[in-house]
């Protein structure tokens, strides 16, 4: 099956959250805290339920890292992601002290 975009929109990743982990953005945050992620024409859209400083990690279906940034404090964050061959990779964002992730495809 093939699919193909012809920038109809973006695509939302779905999202699981890891759990809590080791905190290079300590500042405690509360439970009820939501992170969303979008990809459109290559450029990775994440957004936060609040302030949050943040860290986007891409990996590749043989596990090896592709991509990884830190930002500052933000409610919403874009990674450019033109430079990667088509395919599956996995998604892991830090932010509001844990682990989510997710696989999108390009």
């Amino acid at each position: 099956m093939l699919f193909m975009s012809l920038s109809a929109g973006a695509i939302d990743v779905d999202l699981e959250k890891e759990g809590p982990g080791f905190d290079p953005f300590p500042g405690g945050r509360t439970e009820n805290t939501t992170v969303t992620a979008s990809i459109d024409d290559q450029v990775l859209t994440i957004q936060f339920s609040e302030l949050t400083a943040s860290q986007i990690v891409v990996k590749n279906t043989a596990n090896m890292t592709v991509f990884n940034q830190a930002y500052a404090p933000a409610y919403s964050v874009q990674a450019n992601l033109s430079s990667l061959p088509s395919g599956s990779y996995t998604l892991h964002i830090y932010a509001m002290g844990s682990w989510w992730y997710g696989v999108f495809n390009l």
